[in-house]
């Protein structure tokens, strides 16, 4: 006797031939209107929308709707550079475009408490510095600070991700006490352009800074 299939794994199939069919962000019609699509009641759809989301296929906005999610696959995308040393020069390159953009972002979304946040994590990475020790902690610190100041969580989970690809490189990077220095004065350039509150200048010294590092990472 063939298996009876249930309704709610009805609707998962169901919605998971959407999810294939469309891409991450996409957003899904109306209950009623998949409801009547697939065959089965809204209750039954709500609940392939719970297990989907579980498994991290959807997520639901409140007051909004049901979106295609897109997260895990971007993240996976990025994880994988960290086992393909040949693109590196691609991850750094990607760096280069998006933070000198989240610089001038910052520039007009930081609140005061933020720059303060970001002048104190300079000053613990200068304590680092002076105690022999890298400040590495201190240097993935400040990027992440600027980006959340932002207020875009896209570009944070973003870069949170960059990040984890490029740790080793950026170790490599702090391990020479010149780089150490020259890392700081760098990240007080970027502060002082934030100050002015031109997202221009903020953007340029952020360029600058991402420039260095690429430079020292190929030599």
């Amino acid at each position: 006797m063939a298996k009876q299939i249930k309704a709610y794994e009805k609707a998962v199939k169901y919605l998971e031939k959407f999810i294939a069919k469309n891409i991450a962000g996409t957003k899904l019609a109306s209950e009623r209107f998949l409801a009547e699509d697939c065959g089965v009641s809204r209750s039954t759809i709500r609940e392939g929308i719970r297990v989907l989301e579980e498994k991290k296929k959807l997520i639901v906005h409140a007051g909004s709707g049901v979106y295609i999610l897109g997260k895990e696959k971007r993240l996976k995308t990025l994880s994988q550079l960290e086992e393909d040393g040949t693109k590196l020069w691609e991850a750094l390159e990607l760096r280069r475009i998006l933070e000198p953009q989240i610089a001038a972002l910052a520039t007009e979304n930081m609140s005061t408490e933020q720059l303060e946040e970001l002048k104190n994590i300079v000053k613990e990475h200068q304590n680092e510095i002076e105690q022999g020790k890298t400040g590495k902690e201190q240097d993935i610190a400040f990027h992440l600070k600027l980006v959340e100041s932002t207020g875009n969580s896209i570009l944070e989970e973003l870069m949170q991700s960059l990040n984890n690809v490029l740790a080793e490189t950026r170790g490599e990077f702090l391990e020479r006490e010149q780089r150490r220095e020259l890392c700081i004065v760098e990240h007080m350039g970027i502060i002082d352009a934030l100050e002015t509150g031109s997202a221009v200048l903020a953007s340029a010294k952020m360029e600058e800074h991402i420039k260095t590092v690429e430079k020292e990472a190929f030599k």
